[in-house]
């Protein structure tokens, strides 16, 4: 009964967790990918993490408590990435196992993750045009078609940020994909 209240309220394992702001309309797609992405984080941070923390040196090393019941929500990137760096390396006769390869990919996925939101706002692509129209008086749905110039430049800055953000969506898309063709491998 301990365990069933501890994974109930406290680990919340029935849970994907999501970092997306609260209170604010998030499209399904949106979700979706944020949830899938937020539980790969949980994987390496804590999954991994606890079960590479087995020894007492590493618990030190890592800060991992001696009892985790006391501490559930225990996590550090460190670890986990040290258990898959790891895990990376098994070989047998001579041959990444499946294992090393799904480890290979986390890696991947995770420091792609944390690097996302890095990622330059494409629209900022547009901004030096917004200044410009709004240093000749105008906003931009006031913008006379008379102004060729400054149409021909919002329309190209527009399309470079159309074009930008489809490659983001499609990077995307990849790596969720290449998640749930890993996910058998989130076991531990």
């Amino acid at each position: 009964m301990i365990n069933y209240m501890i994974n109930r309220f406290i680990r919340k394992t029935h849970l994907l967790p999501s970092k997306l702001e609260r209170g604010v309309w998030h499209d399904t797609d949106t979700k979706l990918l944020h949830c899938s992405f937020e539980g790969l984080v949980d994987y390496v941070e804590q999954e991994c993490a606890w079960v590479y923390c087995y020894t007492d040196e590493r618990r030190k090393l890592y800060g991992h408590p001696k009892w985790k019941r006391f501490r559930p929500n225990w996590r550090s990137a460190e670890a986990g990435l040290a258990y898959l760096q790891w895990e990376s390396e098994l070989c047998e006769d001579g041959e990444l196992t499946d294992q090393a390869k799904f480890a290979q990919n986390f890696i991947t996925l995770y420091n792609w993750w944390k690097n996302r939101d890095k990622r330059p706002d494409p629209w900022s692509l547009t901004d030096p045009v917004y200044a410009k129209i709004e240093a000749a008086g105008y906003n931009l749905f006031s913008l006379p078609e008379s102004e060729v110039e400054l149409n021909k430049e919002l329309r190209e800055a527009s399309k470079r940020a159309w074009d930008t953000e489809f490659q983001y969506r499609t990077e995307d898309k990849e790596m969720l994909l290449m998640l749930v063709e890993n996910m058998e491998g989130m076991w531990t």
